[in-house]
């Protein structure tokens, strides 16, 4: 992970989503989560060692290569309209099968 600006992260090691963590007064914000289940386990970890406060996940997109991690946060998660109703097609076996 590399800060880019005081208190702002990125992260492109990540297969098809680029991750993001922007640090508040308020606590933090993370900008999408990786595809892959262990990818996005490893970017709880790396956000954990900076922060345990996450206000919540943003999403930039519906598609699954920035939302599949969402679960290795427990925060609300935050997205466009749009990108919800796409989300809420997603079958629960699908998500299930990303764990």
């Amino acid at each position: 992970m590399e800060e880019i600006a005081p208190g702002v992260f990125v992260e492109f090691d990540y297969e098809g989503a680029n991750c993001g963590l922007v640090l508040t007064d308020e606590g933090a914000i993370v900008v999408d989560t990786p595809i892959i289940p262990a990818e996005g386990k490893a970017w709880a970890a790396q956000v954990a060692q900076i922060t345990d406060n996450i206000l919540f996940v943003f999403n930039t997109d519906h598609h699954r290569a920035h939302i599949l991690g969402n679960q290795y946060f427990r925060a609300p998660v935050l997205a466009h309209e749009f990108a919800w109703k796409e989300m809420a097609n997603y079958k629960d076996t699908f998500i299930e099968r990303t764990k």
